[in-house]
């Protein structure tokens, strides 16, 4: 958590002479040489988690191959899935663009709340919450591909992330509803999300208490809650913030993303707020702690993975007030440079 990334992979090679098949320190490595933009290496270390003990059910599921650009899908079905949290599944959805002129089918195995979405946007969904897919219920396919691994199976570097967007929109129908609902515009819009999945193992380096974010919702601003759980120390501070708080018509990420695209910018901790922002190419400041997750890099305030990004990153562990400094004075901007 310290950013020594030099020292740590060379704790990583130390562990890894003295036992060659410990998948645990290969996958480590792979996370720092990701954070580092190493993509050649990283995404190669980063099948590792393969055989770490806590996937050995999920590899047991597939009977088929696992495919990683080596086989010929020409008439076949591949079946993709989501493997983590649902802002990865934002993040590499992208990929499956690049099946379309491969004359052969896939489905995607993906959380109910994200299913609409999807759908929406063309892709064949199985809505599916059960990390341990039941593949024994599915359609028939030849070949399977996490999401994650997709990266890796088209050679994916810095110089060549897909980041065209928007990849992802909003059903038009939402898009008309809400903007029934807001009326007409009268000042910026902004949407706000200072806490991810609790249960996520560094939420409480990610997430933010919402009162210590109060200082900075200026009244010459609309904005916007895009929490669908508010904790409950953060329920006061919402009742007594700006925010419009939108939670029961968020039924799921289509609602969500209509919501979003009615907004001029979206500020978001590291969750799949963030994520879906930046893939319906609405400008997003993302808010980062000082050892941010590998797919932000190092010392960058843009992302490859989405052009319209801005990052807004910890210099000190734990310390939030100088990101806060900076996120007002990027308001401030935003708001004397933009027409309602």
């Amino acid at each position: 958590m310290l950013n020594r990334d030099s020292e740590a992979v060379a704790c990583y090679d130390k562990a890894i002479a003295g036992q060659p098949d410990l998948a645990e320190a290969y996958f480590c490595k792979a996370l720092v040489k990701l954070s580092l933009g190493d993509y050649a290496e990283g995404w190669r270390l980063y099948e590792w988690r393969w055989k770490m003990a806590e996937n050995a059910p999920r590899v047991s599921r597939f009977e088929q191959q696992a495919w990683r650009d080596d086989a010929d899908l020409s008439g076949k079905t591949l079946l993709s899935y989501a493997e983590h949290g649902f802002g990865d599944t934002i993040q590499f959805v992208r990929y499956l663009d690049f099946f379309k002129d491969r004359n052969c089918r896939v489905m995607l195995a993906v959380h109910n709340a994200l299913a609409p979405l999807l759908r929406e946007n063309g892709i064949e969904v199985i809505a599916c919450d059960d990390r341990i897919l039941p593949v024994e219920t599915f359609p028939p396919f030849d070949h399977h591909c996490s999401l994650i691994d997709m990266p890796l199976a088209f050679g994916t570097t810095l110089d060549t992330v897909p980041a065209s967007t928007p990849y992802l929109a909003a059903p038009r129908d939402k898009i008309a509803t809400w903007g029934a609902l807001l009326g007409e515009r009268t000042m910026p819009r902004i949407g706000l999300a200072w806490s991810g999945n609790p249960e996520h193992p560094h939420d409480v380096s990610r997430s933010i208490r919402l009162d210590t974010l109060l200082p900075i919702l200026v009244d010459r601003c609309e904005w916007f809650s895009l929490q669908k759980l508010v904790r409950d120390h953060d329920s006061d501070a919402l009742r007594a913030s700006p925010l419009r708080d939108v939670s029961q018509r968020l039924n799921d990420f289509a609602d969500t993303a209509a919501l979003i695209s009615q907004l001029d910018v979206v500020i978001a901790v590291d969750t799949s707020i963030a994520h879906l922002a930046g893939a319906l190419g609405k400008p997003v400041w993302i808010v980062l702690p000082f050892h941010p997750d590998f797919r932000w890099l190092r010392d960058r305030s843009d992302s490859p993975w989405y052009p319209t990004a801005k990052l807004f990153r910890q210099t000190t562990e734990g310390a939030w007030a100088d990101v806060f400094e900076q996120i007002a004075s990027e308001l401030e901007r935003t708001i004397s440079t933009r027409s309602p």
